[in-house]
């Protein structure tokens, strides 16, 4: 069977948007390197680390165990964005509770829109919190909590506080 080089591996899996970019400074992966903005993609959106000595190592293969992690990780941020996306469109249709924080970390907050009020918008930068928070979570209870948003329930609590303490705020005129 053959082995799948790392840096494929970032045209495979590198669709992640990357608002939330962090500096990757890998001293084996050049900015001039032909997969360098797919391998970016992947560092900034958590999916990869690198080792240890501030290497990335694109000639080395994946083993089995190592694409499990990564497949694991681009799932869990897909189903991060969705619902934090299932979260922004509660949020919207709502006269109060635009910002939603869950374990302290906020996951949406708001902003002004041309009207004066606020409108519900999703923290990038949190979204790979979100994304932990949906470790070793069920797919029936992501799919219940994403459902009962998008069915405008009043009860996110009810089918969403599995992901942990769920703090809800309205900011009627959001952040300028």
């Amino acid at each position: 069977m053959k082995k799948l080089p790392i840096f494929l591996l970032g045209l495979l899996l590198g669709t992640i948007p990357t608002a939330f970019a962090v500096s990757m400074t890998f001293s084996d992966v050049s900015e001039d390197a032909w997969y360098y903005t797919s391998v970016s993609s992947l560092y900034n959106s958590g999916i990869v680390e690198g080792y240890t000595d501030n290497t990335y190592r694109p000639e080395n293969s994946v083993n089995r165990a190592e694409m499990a992690v990564m497949l694991d990780k681009q799932m869990n941020l897909n189903f991060a964005y969705d619902l934090a996306h299932a979260m922004v469109v509660w949020s919207n249709n709502r006269s109060t509770n635009q910002e939603i924080k869950i374990n302290g970390v906020q996951i949406i907050g708001s902003s002004a829109n041309a009207g004066g009020y606020s409108d519900a918008t999703i923290e990038e930068g949190n979204i790979p919190a979100l994304a932990e928070m949906l470790q070793g979570q069920t797919l029936e209870h992501i799919s219940s909590c994403q459902e009962a948003l998008e069915a405008q329930f009043w009860t996110i609590d009810d089918h969403c506080g599995f992901l942990g303490e769920i703090e809800l705020s309205d900011t009627e005129f959001g952040t300028m």
